[in-house]
């Protein structure tokens, strides 16, 4: 057996958990619930990886018979000894490691957009030559046991994705759902009869990344681009929704939704604004928001001051965080609005695939899902990088 339990801490920022503490012979990742660390996703196999300790270094064991491991960037073939700072990536998660002594802490992220393969990558180095091989027959006997309860366990697949009784979308959402994912789209989409289906195309291929068709249609093969954000809200599509049309937003503008001195914008709704921090929430009765005119401008204000870094020569704070002179040359009972129209596009424009480097929304164009979620229930759905405190 193996010589002792290890001290393992499992941060998931992919589901807004605190740390869990475990003590155990091995930490066993993979995509069923019964694991120490459940990675819900059909990228993952049931039982994936699992980490280990012997002599005093912990390991990385892959034990998917179809589904890559990687470790830095190299595919892990069986074993691989981990050191302070590795990065594993099991499908979309990557998990970063941290070792303390005898403790090793792992945080684990959820990169929509990523799959392991998808970036070159290479073999890792034999596990002989990274570390000695002492005591692994036991680690070899513990996770084949491991892989013998994970067989065991499976249950006969659910998947009805065609079923008489529910429509496709409800059959997507019953299965995509965890405590940090909300596979609800938009009111708004939903009353057009726009479902899962119509952005997530399940036979296009496997070079298809949903999470990126949305926003350009020269990305990938299989997007129309009428299917794209803006080749479907556009004048030019003659389609009807429900019998409704959808035009271009923000009359082709970046969008700043004040018209003749009054907010065009309808502001949040309740499910997106009881979302929101404590702290912007009190701006509502700290500025005596009591008229729609009101909440509106206290909401739209409380999403971007002393939160969004200055960016592109906007002038910021101390902090280099937006204030109200970031975007208004004049304030008080008259401010000036039409400057914020052209500060709109410094942070709402363009967007690049971190993964290729390719251009997904042109530099000049704006990019709609900076402000627009398609899942409006996702914690995860805010790109963190233009936040000031993050």
């Amino acid at each position: 057996m193996i010589e002792r339990e290890s001290t393992y801490v499992v941060t998931r920022e992919d589901r807004s958990q605190d740390p869990v503490t475990f003590v155990a012979e091995g930490l066993s990742l993979g995509r069923l619930t019964n694991w120490e660390v459940c990675l819900n996703h059909p990228s993952v196999s049931r039982l994936h990886a699992g980490v280990s300790e012997t002599g005093g270094r912990f390991y990385l064991y892959h034990l998917s018979p179809s589904n890559s491991t990687t470790l830095s960037g190299k595919l892990v073939e069986e074993k691989a000894a981990l050191a302070d700072g590795d990065l594993i990536q099991i499908g979309p998660f990557s998990l970063l490691v941290r070792i303390d002594g005898e403790r090793l802490a792992l945080t684990v992220r959820y990169q929509q957009a990523v799959r392991v393969g998808d970036v070159g990558t290479e073999v890792a180095a034999p596990h002989a030559a990274r570390a000695p091989e002492t005591g692994h027959a036991a680690l070899d006997v513990f996770w084949e046991k491991r892989k013998r309860e994970a067989g065991k366990m499976a249950r006969p697949s659910e998947l009805t994705c065609h079923a008489v009784s529910r429509s496709m979308g409800e059959g997507c959402a019953s299965c995509h759902q965890t405590a940090a994912f909300d596979a609800r789209g938009t009111d708004a989409h939903a009353a057009a009869g726009v479902g899962c289906a119509v952005c997530h195309g399940e036979h296009r291929g496997e070079n298809f990344r949903p999470a990126v068709a949305p926003l350009s249609a020269d990305f990938q093969p299989g997007v129309a681009r009428e299917e794209t954000c803006a080749g479907c809200h556009s004048d030019a599509n003659k389609k009807t929704y429900n019998g409704r049309r959808v035009g271009t937003p923000h009359g082709g503008t970046f969008g700043y939704p004040v018209v003749d001195g009054r907010w065009k914008w309808e502001g949040l709704d309740e499910d997106e604004w009881n979302a929101k921090p404590d702290d912007l929430k009190n701006l509502l009765t700290t500025w005596k928001a009591t008229t729609d005119e009101q909440r509106r401008s206290v909401q739209f204000h409380a999403l971007h001051l002393h939160r969004v870094r200055a960016v592109a020569g906007l002038k910021g704070n101390e902090a280099g965080e937006l204030t109200c002179s970031s975007c208004h040359k004049s304030l008080g009972a008259a401010p000036d609005r039409a400057t914020p129209r052209t500060t709109c596009a410094s942070c709402h424009n363009g967007r690049v695939d971190e993964q290729t480097g390719r251009a997904l929304v042109a530099a000049n164009a704006p990019d709609c899902t900076s402000c627009h979620v398609q899942h409006a229930g996702d914690r995860r759905r805010r790109n963190p990088s233009p936040l000031a405190n993050r």
